[in-house]
């Protein structure tokens, strides 16, 4: 074979390739254009999401509100505990 001829052999299969690549690019970006995704039954409604949002802070503060009694209630155990201790320790002195 002639150089010239191996020269030719080698552009037809490098174009081949390219064109095979370029199609398969091409129905792959005509697959994603055709899909469609309808918003509105993706996304809750507005209404709702607001809805949910107060929902979720009330919760949180209900949440804080018990904590802060919680705490309240233990401080004040403590205190009525030591001064039981300290009533004790005086009344044994």
């Amino acid at each position: 074979m002639k150089t010239n001829t191996k020269i030719l052999i080698g552009i037809g299969v490098a174009a081949a390739a390219t064109t095979a690549i370029a199609y398969g690019i091409y129905r792959q970006l005509k697959a994603i254009r055709s899909l469609n995704i309808d918003v509105e039954d993706e996304l809750p409604d507005e209404e709702e999401a607001l809805e949910e949002a107060e929902e979720v802070e009330a919760v949180e503060e209900a949440e804080e509100v018990a904590t802060e009694e919680v705490a309240e209630e233990v401080a004040e155990e403590a205190v009525e505990t030591e001064a039981t201790e300290a009533a004790e320790e005086a009344v044994a002195d």
